[in-house]
C-alpha cells in the first residue's frame, strides 16, 4: 500500500503535514538522504516512486551552462 511504502522509504506518514501531503502529490519532496519521493498514478491507484538525485543534477539561480 502507499503508506506502506512511505514507511520502507523512511518517512512516517502521520509525520507529514498538509503541505508535505500536497508535494508528494504535485511533484514530489526530497528526503533528507537526497532521493525524490512522489506519488504517481498506477492502473489500480497511486503508487510511490524514489528516485535518486544525482550529484550536480541542481543548478543555483543565475547560473547558466
Amino acid at each position: 500500500s502507499l503508506l506502506e511504502r512511505m514507511r520502507k522509504a523512511g518517512l512516517i506518514p502521520a509525520s507529514l503535514g498538509q503541505e508535505d501531503w500536497k508535494a508528494i502529490f504535485n511533484g514530489g519532496i526530497i528526503l533528507p538522504d537526497g532521493r525524490k519521493l512522489m506519488a504517481v498514478r498506477e492502473p489500480a491507484g497511486y503508487g510511490m516512486r524514489i528516485s535518486g538525485v544525482s550529484p550536480g543534477s541542481t543548478r543555483e539561480s543565475g547560473m547558466e551552462m
